[in-house]
């Protein structure tokens, strides 16, 4: 969600040369959730959640065959782990034939979030659920 990552991944990736992410194809916010999981998961407006799958439905009219989707997200802060929630239910509403697998960035054994163990154990619950 926050701007300044995402920014900062695009100069990246434009240095390497490898990928291409098209503009208009990026969703990002003013801040992030402050490693408050029921932020990422209730704290964003609708407005949000619809711009997100407006995003989604443009890159999925451009498939010919679509398969399913590999959500990519962290365990440990409130912005990876309760939107990456919010963004899967989402995709598992809106895409209910396509698959949908999970790869997740667990949080260090003693990691600099102090509520990581419970980001992780909320995040783990849902994504059982949401995912194939």
């Amino acid at each position: 969600m926050e701007e300044k990552v995402i920014t900062r991944a695009e100069q990246e990736v434009k240095r390497g040369g490898k990928w291409r992410y098209p503009k208009g194809y990026q969703f990002s916010g003013r801040s992030g959730s402050g490693n408050n999981w029921a932020l990422g998961y209730a704290g964003y407006n609708q407005e949000a959640r619809d711009s997100f799958l407006d995003i989604l439905r443009k890159q999925v009219e451009t498939c010919d065959l679509l398969s399913g989707f590999l959500m990519i997200s962290g365990l440990a802060g409130g912005t990876g782990s309760g939107l990456g929630v919010v963004v899967s239910e989402q995709v598992r509403d809106e895409f209910p034939h396509a698959s949908l697998m999970h790869q997740t960035v667990w949080p260090y054994a003693s990691g600099e979030v102090i509520v990581q163990d419970y980001n992780a154990v909320l995040t783990l619950s849902h994504l059982y659920k949401a995912s194939d």
